[in-house]
């Protein structure tokens, strides 16, 4: 004899079921999107900010940070910072000498004139640059804005221009911020919203290979690669 008790699910309840797994599934999927587009929208508003920055210092002292070949006059205390060689780049290896680190020292200078909420120490950390101590950081996870002068001169289209530029990259354990922040896709969808999405022209571009990678930002057709959601690009947003 049937025990009516222990009969299975109905089909309606099967359906319902699977109804449930698919409004969270769909929730889950529209909540990374949000997140997606949250993080791009932090990017543009953080790039933005820094470019108000640098018009400002400029202004006030008609210098670049970093670059800026009396800083010790305005900030004398000994120690503190170094000057650098007041020829428009903002560069790795700057100044009179020849060995100031201007894109780090850009940072401390910005922090010496009371333009951003934390101090940059203005040099490497253990022979690194290291986001938080002489870089600031993103909302982004572990990743950081770098401001230097390009050196890359062997790339294809508008990046073989030499021009200072802000990279937002994640650490690494080499002297940059040279590791990639940013998917193909979310990549893409910051030069869209800001620029032309082309990833070798305009205000936007993208580094082309980056460490321990093994697909390029850039694909073969000369655009951003969306074919994956991995992160392999290191956008350039450039300071013109």
């Amino acid at each position: 004899m049937n025990n009516k008790n222990n009969k299975g699910f109905t089909l309606i309840e099967m359906s319902i079921v699977m109804v449930i797994i698919a409004l969270i599934v769909v929730g889950i999927l529209a909540g990374q999107s949000l997140i997606k587009s949250a993080n791009i929208r932090s990017v543009i508003s953080e790039t933005k900010s820094f470019h108000t920055l640098l018009n400002a210092f400029e202004l006030k002292f008609a210098a670049l940070p970093g670059d800026m070949l009396e800083a010790t006059s305005y900030w004398p205390a000994a120690s503190v910072t170094e000057n650098g060689d007041g020829d428009g780049w903002i560069e790795v290896t700057g100044g009179v000498s020849g060995t100031v680190r201007e894109d780090l020292r850009a940072w401390q200078h910005l922090s010496l004139a009371e333009m951003t909420g934390a101090p940059f120490t203005g040099a490497l950390d253990n022979a690194k640059i290291t986001v938080g101590t002489n870089v600031p950081s993103s909302k982004l996870a572990y990743a950081g804005y770098w401001l230097v002068y390009s050196g890359v001169t062997s790339a294809a289209g508008e990046r073989g221009k030499l021009e200072n530029f802000l990279t937002l990259g994640k650490e690494d354990t080499s002297n940059g911020l040279t590791e990639a922040s940013l998917s193909g896709v979310d990549a893409y969808d910051l030069d869209n919203k800001i620029d032309d999405k082309d990833p070798l022209t305009g205000k936007v571009m993208s580094s082309e290979n980056i460490n321990g990678s093994a697909t390029n930002c850039v694909n073969a057709s000369n655009a951003y690669d969306r074919s994956t959601n991995d992160v392999i690009c290191r956008p350039l947003i450039w300071l013109k």
